[in-house]
């Protein structure tokens, strides 16, 4: 039986596809309603985007097979640097956006650490 080898596009795809479009609404003025201070639902569903993106990679590394397994590693290790880093400019770019658009006072790391959470729980104690 032939492996079938993981697309790594297939992979960034399906992990941060979410993470994305929750990006895009904190940034674009109209969407970023979802933001708004008075409860809107963006800020109870931005908290799922790093375990769901998490969980696609974890599954991903897990389908590998044998010789694939190192090639999908690396991109995952890779892939979540660049998470944390395009995360970081978008939170900063987010947090301009919402405070333009509604006055509301959110501080970057905040907007950032929901983008990690629950590990940005350990920043917390």
């Amino acid at each position: 039986m032939e492996e079938r080898r993981e697309s790594l596009v297939g992979l960034a795809v399906r992990a941060y596809a979410f993470p994305a479009v929750m990006a895009m609404i904190a940034i674009v003025p109209g969407c970023n309603i979802m933001y708004s201070g008075h409860g809107g639902p963006a800020w109870i569903v931005l908290p799922f985007v790093f375990p769901v993106a998490l969980t696609q990679l974890i599954r991903a590394y897990r389908r590998a097979g044998g010789a694939d397994r190192g090639r999908v590693g690396r991109f995952i290790v890779l892939s979540l640097a660049c998470y944390a880093a395009i995360t970081f400019e978008v939170s900063l770019l987010g947090v301009e956006s919402i405070r333009r658009t509604f006055g509301l006072p959110v501080e970057p790391f905040f907007l950032w650490g929901l983008f990690f959470f629950p590990f940005n729980l350990v920043a917390l104690l």
